[in-house]
Order: C-alpha cells, then sequence, then structure tokens
C-alpha cells in the first residue's frame, strides 16, 4: 500500500457472511503487502460463539466496539463491553462469547494471508454438515479447534 485507503462505514474491500456473523473487511494482505487484515464484525447476542480454538501463526487482535462478551484463554474468562482489548499470540488456546448484544467488532490478523485462508476456511466449513471434515478444513487454515 502506497496511499492511504479510505472507506466510509458502509463500504468494505469485502463482506463476509458466515452464519449470524457478518464481516467486513477493512483492509486485507493485499492492502498490507501480507503485514495484517482487519476487519469488523457483527453478531448477534444469541449466535452460536466460535469453539476455543488456537492458530500456530496468527497474532489476533480483537477492539469491542458494542455489546458485551466473555473471552477465555482456556483457563480464566474475562468480562468486556466497548473499548475492551485483547490480544492473542500464536499458540494460545482462545474463545469469546456473545453476552449482551447485538455485539460489533474489529479484529486485526498478522499476518494477512493466514488470516484471508481462515476466513475462506471458515465459509466453506458452514456449507458442511460432516464435523470431522470441518475440522480439517479449519486445520489446514491454522485454527486447531479444542473439542472440551
Amino acid at each position: 500500500m502506497t496511499e492511504p485507503m479510505f472507506l466510509a462505514s458502509d463500504e468494505a474491500r469485502a463482506t463476509y457472511e458466515l452464519g449470524t456473523h457478518r464481516g467486513r473487511l477493512l483492509a486485507g494482505a493485499a492492502d498490507t503487502g501480507g503485514a495484517y487484515l482487519a476487519a469488523e464484525w457483527t453478531m448477534d447476542a444469541a449466535a452460536p460463539p466460535p469453539p476455543p480454538h488456537r492458530h500456530q501463526r496468527t497474532t489476533e487482535t480483537l477492539l469491542l466496539l458494542e455489546g458485551e462478551c466473555e473471552f477465555t484463554d482456556g483457563t480464566t474468562v474475562y468480562k468486556g463491553g466497548p473499548g475492551t482489548s485483547v490480544t492473542i499470540p500464536p499458540g494460545v488456546l482462545h474463545g469469546f462469547s456473545m453476552i449482551n448484544g447485538p455485539v460489533r467488532m474489529v479484529t486485526v490478523h498478522t499476518p494477512g494471508e493466514d488470516a484471508e485462508k481462515l476466513i475462506a476456511a471458515m465459509a466453506e466449513a458452514a456449507t458442511i454438515e460432516d464435523p470431522v471434515k470441518q475440522l480439517e478444513i479449519l486445520a489446514a487454515a491454522d485454527c486447531e479447534v479444542v473439542i472440551q
């Protein structure tokens, strides 16, 4: 990227519909030279939370804009509202659930290419009913789901 990129609140580089999770790509790997991916996500409070998982190569930062969530690192649960930020380094088990919503958050994933593969894998897994195949698809995109 050699020039600033401006997106109005109703614009996106791309949009995602992953079940009840709706995403708006703010900056993708191609926009950032692969350095990161930034997206805004909106989820209903009743939406199923992502299962506990870890990424071996990806650092993930979440900034909660609206609603309330409970974040976990697998041992401790942290409750947060608007303005709460969580950064998860590679290899750390994590997850979150929406407790008051709708929930809106910005996520930043480093590196960006891995995040784009993960979003594509999540979209593909959502179309498959076989849970074993879903886990295989996610694992191939650096997302190891941990069944507890």
